[in-house]
């Protein structure tokens, strides 16, 4: 007897924990609590729920994936990547109607226009004045629209078998339910850490959006201050010409000026020349006068010595001093 209501006991315990479970996993992943309902046919409305929602969900990832089938090959390859990897790590359904139904409040006007923003994030990518590397804007463009996407597949969650023993299945169902609340607790958070990425990739697209901006206008001011450079380097030049020019002329003039005073010196010393023999032929015939004048007043003066000499010693002599003085007046 004791063994019975022990066993009694535990089946009542068991019962009612795998009955609150189911509860909490139905709150959980359908978000609307239900009145509580007999086992087998709560086991059948969940599973017929599951199926429903499965439908669903899936025709609304098929409508989504309609506006974002024109992907890349790297795109597709990085959300392959990242859907495996999710699906290693043991997805359950709870977290695919969390995420979904989240996806799903959300219109799909919506989720294109996300989905613009961040390829428009990279639009210009090929452009001239790119720094950036092609390969690190195509992986960051893949990881964007990864985060940005919703799943288009996921695992079917595990029924319960009716068939089964009620205590087995009981246990079985706890476990599942155990399990399932980790994986799910598992994988809101990297719901969260890709919600969060989101948001850090919009503050980045911001902050990429001013550095183009700022970019843009140092290169209108690098620009203006180029034109300025050049303007100047075109008014140094016409300055140049011009002063060449001058100089050019005003060397021509020097020359001309040196060529006509080297004229004028030659013009000088040739007439040097002339008035020095002009002055040693007056000088010449001077000299010939004199001695001219001088020889007919001796021979006058023979002439009438016999006569007068003592008188005419005096005459002589202030004759002499005469022609002296006419000679000395001639040169002056």
């Amino acid at each position: 007897m004791k063994h019975t209501t022990a066993s009694s006991s535990l089946k009542r315990q068991t019962q009612q924990s795998r009955k609150q479970s189911i509860d909490d996993a139905v709150k959980a992943a359908t978000f609307s609590p239900e009145p509580p309902q007999p086992e087998t046919e709560k086991v059948e409305e969940e599973d017929s729920t599951v199926k429903r929602k499965m439908e669903e969900e899936a025709s609304t990832v098929k409508r989504k994936m309609k506006h974002t089938a024109a992907s890349s090959s790297v795109k597709r390859q990085t959300w392959q990547s990242h859907r495996q990897s999710i699906n290693d790590a043991g997805d359950t359904y709870e977290s695919f109607s969390l995420i979904n139904e989240k996806a799903a409040s959300e219109s799909p006007g919506k989720d294109m226009k996300n989905t613009t923003d961040v390829d428009d994030l990279f639009a210009e990518k090929n452009s001239p004045d790119e720094l950036m590397p092609k390969e690190f804007v195509s992986a960051l463009d893949s990881l964007v629209d990864s985060l940005a996407q919703p799943r288009s597949e996921t695992p079917l969650p595990q029924t319960v078998t009716v068939n089964s023993p009620p205590q087995e299945n009981d246990l079985a169902a706890a476990q599942r339910l155990e399990e399932n609340k980790a994986k799910l607790a598992l994988l809101r958070q990297e719901y969260k850490e890709l919600k969060e990425n989101q948001a850090k990739v919009t503050s980045l697209r911001q902050e990429y959006n001013e550095l183009k901006e700022n970019v843009s206008l140092l290169k209108i001011e690098i620009d203006s201050n180029s034109s300025s450079v050049q303007g100047i380097d075109d008014q140094i030049s016409q300055l140049k010409s011009q002063t060449d020019d001058q100089i050019s002329q005003l060397k021509t003039q020097r020359a001309e000026l040196t060529k006509t005073i080297e004229t004028k010196k030659m013009a000088r010393f040739n007439v040097l020349v002339n008035q020095k023999k002009v002055a040693e032929a007056i000088k010449r015939i001077v000299d010939e006068i004199l001695l001219y004048k001088a020889r007919k007043l001796k021979e006058r003066m023979g002439a009438e010595e016999g006569k007068c000499s003592h008188a005419c010693g005096g005459m002589q002599e202030f004759q002499l001093q005469l022609l002296a003085s006419q000679r000395v007046h001639i040169f002056c």
